[in-house]
């Protein structure tokens, strides 16, 4: 214990802070962290590039089709 000279008043100051407004839980839980950008998967990448290629190939083939005289 801490000795106090005689004739010193100590004076108490309360603090008061208003509730802020509640906050969504879900958002701040650890797991949801890990959230983020969502990206196409690896077969989804993997079909597009098929597809792309398929159309290239037919684009191809549809112009050099309309070269052949016949």
């Amino acid at each position: 214990m801490s000795k106090r000279k005689k004739g010193v008043k100590t004076q108490i100051i309360t603090i008061t802070v208003e509730a802020s407004t509640p906050r969504n839980l879900l958002a701040t839980h650890p797991l949801m962290k890990k959230g983020g950008v969502h990206e196409k998967t690896q077969s989804a990448k993997r079909t597009a590039s098929r597809r792309e290629t398929r159309r290239m190939a037919r684009e191809w083939g549809d112009f050099h089709q309309s070269l052949c005289f016949v």
